[in-house]
């Protein structure tokens, strides 16, 4: 991380790894959830290095659906759409990060 002249600090970049999962809750739901890594440094010899234990998912509590939706009787931690993943949590990065996906549906 980087400290800017205002004090705070900032990940250098960040890595979305998206994933689709179906329920097996006799529904079969599809949900979107992510792990978002933070300041991953390429070495000189291609291999990259992150701290595993400094990572993001969705945010998700009985109480809020920040980043949950609901389905019948059952709530998910994720996104119910690839679109709606992508843009409440990447496109808001536009300004801060040159970003590039992969994405397939």
């Amino acid at each position: 991380m980087s400290q800017s002249t205002d004090g705070y600090y900032y990940n250098q970049n960040e890595l979305y790894m998206i994933y689709k999962l179906t329920s097996n809750n006799g529904t079969s739901d599809i949900e979107y959830y992510y792990v978002n890594f933070h300041n991953i440094i390429q070495y000189s010899d291609g291999s990259l290095y992150t701290d595993i234990m400094d990572y993001d998912v969705p945010e998700a509590s009985w109480w809020s659906d920040d980043e949950s939706f609901t389905s019948g009787d059952n709530t998910f931690a994720g996104y119910e759409t690839l679109d709606t993943l992508f843009n409440q949590k990447i496109v808001s990065l536009k300004a801060e990060y040159n970003i590039t996906d992969n994405m397939n549906n």
